[in-house]
């Protein structure tokens, strides 16, 4: 499972408008027992291809034990094309262990005891990871870039990444934006696709997200800027249901969309 937490922890964020978003929603500590369990996220591209589905079970303690995702194509019209078989993967937790098996293949993941990956080459501060070295989860068939992480009052405001071809890394810096509103789903972060790696993310293994929402994500790369804009849908209780994503490209002006649906336990 190559680049396994390089792929995992590409931040790519959502936001929404100050006028749609509800203040006080006191749903918003980093404790995954606190919030509203996902139960479903279906990411549709702009040309009405829905790309990915991911779906979560809970155990007794409110977290992830077990997903299922699939691939599906439609068209404009509704109409279903191509069908992905159903894949599965599990989470088992033990005592500073947590076993993840996708697909049959079993990976062993030694963890702190606030829930973070125990790597010498991971760094975590209150929840939060500062650093990535190269060599951050070798043990588990993974390449990593060398990566900062700069927080300000528990919000992310700046990632360094340094370009390194031996592990397929390139020079990026990232500055991200945000809104004055309270991240409710501290450990969602949006991508271009929706699959198992979202089921990992969602166990706080990587850490915390951002305090806040992030109003935008600006890429500065050797060939140009990529600004990512993002704005959502909010249920009663402030909880995204659909993520608006636009994405411009100033170095070939390539613009893309992607939308997101998102449904809780009730």
């Amino acid at each position: 499972m190559k680049k396994l937490i390089l792929l995992l922890f590409i931040p790519i964020f959502f936001t929404c408008s100050d006028d749609e978003s509800s203040d006080g929603n006191d749903n918003n500590s980093n404790n995954p027992g606190a919030q509203k369990l996902i139960e479903s996220i279906t990411v549709i591209s702009g040309e009405c291809e829905n790309t990915h589905n991911l779906w979560l079970y809970y155990d007794d303690e409110n977290r992830i034990s077990s997903y299922e995702f699939q691939y599906v194509v439609t068209n404009c019209d509704g109409d279903e094309g191509s069908n992905s078989e159903i894949g599965e993967g599990q989470f088992e937790y033990a005592e500073n262990n947590l076993t993840w098996i996708h697909l049959g293949v079993s990976y062993s993941f030694p963890i702190n005891d606030d829930g973070t990956i125990n790597d010498a080459n991971l760094t975590f501060v209150d929840g939060y990871l500062i650093s990535e070295d190269p060599n951050a989860g070798g043990t588990y068939d993974a390449i990593n870039c060398e990566t900062t992480h700069i927080w300000v009052d528990n919000n992310l405001i700046e990632t360094n990444q340094v370009e390194n071809n031996l592990n397929e890394c390139y020079a990026v810096d990232t500055v991200y934006e945000y809104s004055s509103n309270i991240n409710p789903i501290p450990f969602f972060w949006p991508n271009n696709y929706v699959g198992w790696g979202t089921a990992f993310i969602l166990t706080g293994a990587l850490g915390k997200e951002s305090q806040n929402l992030i109003s935008k994500e600006t890429g500065f790369h050797s060939w140009g800027q990529g600004v990512y804009d993002f704005q959502y849908q909010l249920d009663d209780d402030g909880y995204p249901i659909v993520i608006y994503t636009e994405y411009n490209s100033s170095s070939n002006n390539f613009n893309r969309s992607v939308n997101y649906e998102i449904t809780y336990i009730e």
